[in-house]
C-alpha cells in the first residue's frame, strides 16, 4: 500500500513539473556579455541626402 501511494505520488509530481515547464516556460536571460563589434557611425546631417526616384509604368495588358 505504502509503494503504491509513493509510485503514485511521484508520478503525479513528474506530471506536474513536465505541464509546470509546458503551460509556463521560464523567460530567457536579458543580459548580453562581450563588446560591441560594429562601431557607431559618425555621419552628420550635411553628409546626407534624398533619394530620387522614379515611377515605373504597371503593363497590366500583358496578363
Amino acid at each position: 500500500m505504502f509503494f503504491r501511494t509513493l509510485l503514485i505520488g511521484l508520478i503525479i509530481y513528474f506530471a506536474y513539473q513536465k505541464l509546470k515547464k509546458f503551460l509556463f516556460p521560464p523567460t530567457p536571460s536579458q543580459t548580453v556579455k562581450g563588446k560591441r563589434k560594429k562601431r557607431p557611425l559618425d555621419i552628420d546631417a550635411t553628409e546626407i541626402e534624398d533619394a530620387h526616384f522614379r515611377d515605373i509604368s504597371d503593363d497590366s495588358s500583358n496578363k
